[in-house]
């Protein structure tokens, strides 16, 4: 059973990523019944040696998303699972981990995003041009640290 959740590692050019960063995971959730819908949940920027060192959401015409409501993307989060069935299980275990023990941060992020959205339609009374401006790359953003984060005394793993 295809669990409908999908991860796209890409790199920018070296003059649009940071110094920082070497790419990121796009994460989505395709709908059941129409599959050319889809939901971006986050993106995972990654350093040159693999490690993710930001969560970040994205405008609509970034991804071509369908934009989800902040409780749907909550609940797509809830029951993440990449099923591949293959030699990228370990990857597909590792992301999922990832979502685990960002999950507050991420859901903190989504809620970001639409504050952000709402602010800026308001500016300029329309959503769907909000959605399409191009100018409009990220939406909310925050660095994160794995390695400490792992030795926390305190890791909510609800």
């Amino acid at each position: 059973m295809v669990s409908g959740y999908e991860a796209y590692y890409h790199a920018h050019k070296v003059d649009e990523m940071s110094d920082t960063e070497h790419g990121h995971f796009h994460l989505f959730k395709r709908s059941p019944t129409q599959t050319e819908q889809f939901m971006h949940l986050i993106a995972i920027a990654l350093d040159s040696k693999g490690l993710p060192v930001r969560l970040f959401t994205t405008n609509q015409w970034v991804t071509g998303e369908t934009m989800g409501s902040a409780e749907s993307l909550r609940d797509a989060l809830a029951h993440f699972k990449i099923e591949s069935g293959n030699s990228l299980d370990t990857l597909a275990s590792w992301i999922q981990s990832l979502i685990i023990l960002y999950r507050d941060e991420i859901e903190q992020l989504i809620e970001e995003r639409d504050r952000r959205l709402n602010q800026l339609a308001s500016q300029t009374k329309s959503m769907a041009s909000v959605l399409n401006d191009q100018s409009i790359h990220v939406l909310s953003q925050r660095q994160i640290h794995l390695l400490d984060d792992l030795s926390s005394p305190i890791i909510n793993l609800q």
